[in-house]
């Protein structure tokens, strides 16, 4: 057994803590400051098993984020990642350059299999595509400070990670480059996706995922890339926020997807055979390629949606007549851009939604009145438009379903 310090006699004079009980031991675990619960597992050797099945595990988060003045960071994480007994289940990773790659990947490799939530930052704000191509070309180039045997063995790893991306459903002309600026960053851009599914290799417990990509400018092409391997079969929610690629894998039980940022349209709801049959929230903004076929592949695979946020330019009546058939929508909002959008639900079935938000440019009484008659479950009906309303005629259509709080909002800008 471990001698125990001065300190560590006082609290516990008269019993040794590895003889506590487990229900005690949590106990006072759960009365400890945090900068005491870390350094516990030099005092209990009962520590890990214990915390492995508590909430105390839940409350910490190892933030893995590189400084860009100290040189030796890397050799400092290294050394305290290689010493870490703890089996994190959330991790914050924010890559910055291609120092940064090296201490994610060694995190990756080192607590990925107990990872439940990750959220990745990429931020390219501090350099350039074409600095960092001049580290290395491909990620197997990244030097591990391994042997050369180890070494190899990464390499192919990464060649079996590079043939499992594979482009759904996009043709080759859509993918055309048309400037120098996005020639530059498809360099580096295929490292960013084989890390990804680096990722998706490392971390088979992952339940929630966040990926942030942060750029100085805006970039309307993607691709949408479908990760072709060990399925994420306990990935439950998932946030994309930033233009650039997506890389997705089967998961099977996603129940929450938040896209702030350009897919691809259609091939992105289409591409996958057994696409988010369990998917009952759904977030969808900048998608300058959502449309009618879009909103069609949603109802015909997301039969226990319940929650419907999306924006676009492209809807048309015809679209918004497959919303009717999301049997289970509760929550649905709508904002058209544009130049003369009108949100018409005339002529569809009845939605099933108790609360409707609807932002528009131009909607029309007709359209308003007929939605508040034809949807008897409605709660909430929120209006944000440019054309001006009088309050008579708000007040004419609140006593149309008095059951329905009808809001409304002028946009003045």
């Amino acid at each position: 057994m471990l001698m125990r310090t001065q300190a560590q006699r006082k609290v516990y004079p008269k019993c040794s803590i590895t003889q506590l009980p487990d229900q005690m031991l949590m106990s006072i675990f759960r009365r400890l400051p945090r900068y005491a619960i870390l350094p516990a597992t030099e005092v209990c050797s009962r520590w890990n098993s214990v915390i492995s099945g508590s909430e105390l595990l839940d409350s910490f988060t190892l933030r893995i984020d590189l400084s860009l003045v100290d040189e030796n960071s890397i050799k400092a994480y290294a050394y305290f990642l290689s010493r870490s007994n703890r089996s994190y289940r959330k991790l914050q990773v924010v890559i910055r350059d291609h120092r940064s790659f090296v201490v994610a990947v060694m995190a990756l490799r080192k607590f990925g299999r107990n990872v439940t939530d990750l959220s990745l930052t990429l931020d390219h704000r501090c350099v350039y595509p074409s600095f960092m191509q001049l580290h290395f070309t491909r990620m197997k180039d990244i030097e591990m400070g391994l042997e050369e045997h180890q070494q190899m063995l990464w390499e192919q790893e990464i060649e079996s990670y590079d043939r499992c991306l594979l482009l759904i459903a996009v043709p080759k002309e859509k993918l055309k480059r048309q400037s120098n600026l996005w020639q530059e960053e498809a360099k580096y851009r295929r490292i960013e996706e084989i890390f990804l599914a680096f990722m998706y290799r490392q971390c088979l417990q992952l339940e929630r995922l966040r990926i942030k990509r942060v750029n100085n400018y805006k970039d309307t092409r993607t691709k949408t890339l479908r990760y072709v391997g060990v399925e994420m079969e306990r990935l439950q929610e998932m946030e994309i926020n930033g233009t650039g690629l997506i890389v997705l894998s089967d998961a099977f039980l996603l129940k929450k997807l938040t896209v702030q940022g350009v897919t691809s349209g259609r091939p992105f709801y289409a591409g996958f055979p057994h696409a988010f049959p369990l998917l009952t929230h759904l977030e969808i903004s900048d998608d300058m390629q959502f449309d009618n076929l879009c909103l069609w592949e949603i109802s015909k695979r997301c039969a226990n949606l319940e929650d419907l946020i999306f924006a676009s330019d492209r809807i048309t009546r015809e679209g918004f007549c497959f919303i009717h058939r999301l049997t289970k929508l509760r929550k649905l909002s709508i904002t058209l851009t544009g130049k003369h959008p009108d949100c018409r639900f005339e002529g569809c079935g009845a939605l099933p939604v108790e609360n409707l938000f609807v932002c528009s440019n131009e909607l029309r009484m007709e359209t308003i009145q007929a939605t508040l008659m034809q949807n008897e479950n409605m709660k909430e009906f929120v209006i944000r438009t440019r054309r001006c309303i009088e309050y008579s005629m708000l007040y004419r259509l609140q006593h149309i379903r008095p059951t329905c709080r009808l809001t409304y909002t002028l946009i003045t800008v």
